[in-house]
């Protein structure tokens, strides 16, 4: 307390002693950051904010929000593509290329699988038989049709049956190019219907390429033939056993070989 005349302010000395404190204060370390970091942290103003000054409007603070650039050749993909669409498109003999494309494959393959697990895993009476093809082909098969199981394929759902054909056990279907027998035909155990190839460019060598498999009428098909994609066999031909028939065989021919080529006509003199 000040000890002066008429006052309780401070003394010379006493105000000498404190504005030392304040400069030293002020020159200390935790000072000269405190001093720092108010000048740095206080924000700047925005230029705009003068022309808003002079049209009597308040000055705004705004923040610019920076997207980012769209991706160069996006191409959106399709949620899904439904069985008919796909079914189409197979018959234009195309790659299967397409990301929706290829899931329905995924798809349609796990149901197939499911499916003949069921027919092939006990036994079943040939109208179990029939209806559990019907359920793997989409359509009611025909009461005549008769299949020894074990039966194979990974999609199902482009497999045309006519009436009073056999089929026997061990035969693979692959058909999502579409195989088509037709009324009559006999089909020998092991067989294999390959509707499906591989481009030859090794960059694509994954993409499955379709084309369909058609059997006339009355065909019959030695055991272990093998049938590749596109061809057409005539009515009443027969592939002799362990054939790979590459292209068209023509009716009432018989045919034979790897690749198979004709062995003569049904008719002619042996």
């Amino acid at each position: 307390p000040d000890s002066s005349e008429g006052g309780s302010g401070p003394t010379a000395e006493t105000e000498n002693r404190n504005t030392g404190n304040r400069i030293r204060n002020r020159d200390s370390p935790a000072s000269r950051f405190s001093v720092y970091f108010c000048n740095t942290s206080r924000s700047r103003p925005d230029p705009r904010d003068k022309k808003r000054h002079d049209n009597g409007q308040p000055p705004q603070h705004t923040t610019k929000t920076v997207r980012d650039p769209a991706p160069q050749n996006h191409k959106p993909e399709r949620e899904e593509m439904t069985l008919d669409e796909f079914l189409q498109y197979a018959q234009q003999r195309k790659p299967f290329e397409e990301p929706e494309m290829l899931r329905l494959m995924n798809e349609m393959s796990d149901e197939a699988r499911r499916i003949t697990c069921r027919l092939n895993a006990e036994y079943h009476t040939p109208d179990e038989i029939r209806a559990l093809l019907s359920e793997l082909f989409g359509r009611r098969v025909d009461p005549s049709l008769r299949v020894f199981p074990p039966f194979y394929t990974d999609f199902g759902k482009n497999i045309h049956l006519g009436r009073e054909v056999f089929i026997n056990a061990c035969c693979h279907f692959q058909d999502h190019g579409g195989v088509t027998i037709g009324d009559g035909c006999q089909i020998g155990h092991d067989v294999v219907f390959a509707t499906l190839d591989h481009l030859i460019d090794p960059a694509r060598r994954k993409t499955t390429c379709p084309a369909p498999i058609v059997l006339g009428r009355n065909v019959w098909v030695g055991a272990h033939a093998t049938i590749l994609k596109g061809v057409t066999i005539g009515d009443n031909a027969i592939v002799a056993a362990g054939a790979v028939v590459t292209k068209d065989v023509p009716a009432d021919t018989i045919v034979g070989g790897v690749p198979a080529r004709i062995i003569r006509r049904i008719g002619d003199r042996e």
